[in-house]
């Protein structure tokens, strides 16, 4: 069986570009094949990759967040900056969804309304700012279980 190909008309300009595609094709994959790792990025680990990117995050503003009621305890009591800053807070809060950060978002929470209370004069400085550590210190505990060795 003969296979004849005179009869082919294939311009030079396609078979160039065909060349040219299936050699870039190739050269991809051979970077790919050194630069990756050993094994193929399955779904699942792609998805805790992505989860633990979000949960970073969530704990950059939950930083942020304490240090903004932080700078409120500095000064004397401003309700309606601390309006304004609770408020915000509380929207982060609410905007927030990983699941394993519950417990430093509730006491981020608490130490919210400790601030506007003492903002407002019902309650103790004191009071607010031992609020605020608890909050911290769960801040602390979650981003300590992020630390790979």
């Amino acid at each position: 069986m003969e296979i004849d190909f005179t009869g082919l008309n294939v311009q030079k300009r396609t078979l160039l570009i065909s060349t040219a595609s299936l050699a870039m094709l190739l050269i991809l994959g051979l970077v790919g094949w050194i630069l990756l790792p050993d094994r193929v990025l399955t779904w699942t680990e792609w998805q805790v990759i992505q989860q633990s990117l979000a949960y970073n995050q969530e704990i950059r503003l939950l930083t942020r967040n304490a240090d903004r009621l932080a700078d409120l305890l500095q000064g004397s009591p401003d309700p309606v900056r601390a309006q304004l800053v609770t408020e915000k807070v509380r929207r982060h809060l609410h905007q927030m969804e990983i699941a394993s950060l519950e417990i430093p978002r509730d006491t981020l929470s608490t130490a919210a309304d400790a601030t506007y209370s003492w903002s407002l004069g019902t309650v103790e400085k004191e009071t607010a700012i031992a609020s605020l550590q608890t909050a911290n210190q769960s801040i602390q505990k979650a981003i300590e279980v992020t630390v790979y060795e």
